[in-house]
């Protein structure tokens, strides 16, 4: 049952992450003048961090 928790957790986390994307790329189209890719990468690089360990888990069950 805690492993289900763990994996519910790591799922919201990475629609989180996906939702702060989603906002510096709408931010980006508005204000061309400023650029989000540093702030877009560094999601990115926490999403993959966050699917290598749901992977991670799915095969150690």
């Amino acid at each position: 049952m805690e492993e289900k928790t763990i994996e519910i957790e790591l799922c919201s986390q990475l629609f989180d992450r996906l939702t702060i994307i989603k906002g510096y790329l709408m931010l980006n189209v508005e204000r061309k003048k400023i650029d989000y890719t540093p702030l877009i990468l560094r999601e990115v690089d926490e999403m993959e961090r966050l699917l290598q360990q749901v992977v991670d888990d799915i095969r150690n069950v």
